[in-house]
């Protein structure tokens, strides 16, 4: 993934960089207080960019682990005590986006610049902005937090013109019915993706929860997503007797679809890597690869 990045000639200073996110992780979410850690983030917008690129590598680390990882693409991070969401709203600064805005609420989107300096290692593919968004209370994922590594910021006129633009031609491709600008690489997004739920959706016509169920499935990236396919399907297979109803087979299929395609498939959204902070901070110890 380095190489791919042409990131080499960082290769030492990325490693240090993933085991040095790993200790931060472990300290705000295995910690009542990480109070030292945020005073050494305050301290300067340098040491605020160590301390937030070392997080989203590890992050990155953990999602090249699984052959997750991506040139575009966000992670959705299990945080149930709310302790990561509390840090990044500490050190970032409040703003808007069009992501998962039926599951924040006042004060939960944010971002964080990061800075060009000789002392840290750049992030993949050219990403010098993070965003966060905290999800609470979720039906489907408790408490989460949503980071998506960004190319523009939010800083300069130019960072938000480009997205406006980009939102406006997203906009307008969906009402076109076209797909949307594609990468050079492999995409992580959180969207849902458009075919699973036309496929899902022809799936539940006959049911009589079936619209109800699919409103709340959505669409791109406004809906419960494949959390919900999941839990309807599961529930689905439950009530009723395979071997009694012939009909059933079509729901098993796609719920081995879904169960064969995705990781932590009860509670992703689309497309998105999704992480299990306390599962991999104790274990970042023995496994730090890219």
């Amino acid at each position: 993934y380095i190489s791919d990045a042409r990131l080499v000639h960082y290769e030492p200073e990325i490693r240090a960089y993933i085991a040095q996110g790993a200790k931060d992780l472990s300290s705000i979410m295995l910690r009542p207080s990480s109070a030292e850690l945020l005073q050494r983030t305050m301290t300067s917008p340098v040491a605020c960019t160590s301390v937030v690129t070392g997080i989203v590598w590890f992050l990155m680390s953990s999602a090249v682990e699984r052959d997750q990882g991506f040139v575009e693409g966000s992670f959705i991070c299990r945080d149930p005590h709310k302790r990561l969401a509390s840090y990044f709203q500490l050190i970032g600064v409040s703003r808007i986006s069009s992501h998962l805005k039926r599951h924040s609420g006042p004060g939960c989107t944010g971002g964080i610049d990061l800075v060009a300096c000789s002392e840290v290692p750049p992030l993949p593919y050219g990403h010098r902005h993070i965003l966060f968004i905290a999800i609470e209370g979720n039906r489907f994922r408790e408490s989460c937090l949503f980071l998506k590594p960004e190319r523009h910021g939010v800083a300069s006129l130019s960072d938000k013109f480009f997205h406006v633009a980009s939102w406006t031609r997203s906009m307008v491709n969906r009402c076109l019915g076209l797909e949307s600008s594609r990468v050079d690489g492999p995409m992580r997004k959180e969207r849902i993706p458009t075919q699973l739920v036309q496929r899902f959706g022809e799936l539940v016509s006959y049911d009589t929860e079936g619209p109800k169920v699919l409103a709340e499935v959505g669409c791109h990236n406004a809906g419960e997503g494949i959390a919900c396919m999941h839990a309807y399907l599961s529930q689905r297979v439950k009530d009723l007797d395979f071997d009694k109803d012939h009909a059933l087979s079509p729901f098993c299929a796609f719920l081995e679809l879904l169960e064969s395609t995705y990781d932590f498939v009860a509670v992703r959204f689309g497309n998105e890597v999704f992480i299990d902070l306390m599962a991999d901070v104790s274990i970042a110890s023995t496994k730090v690869s890219v």
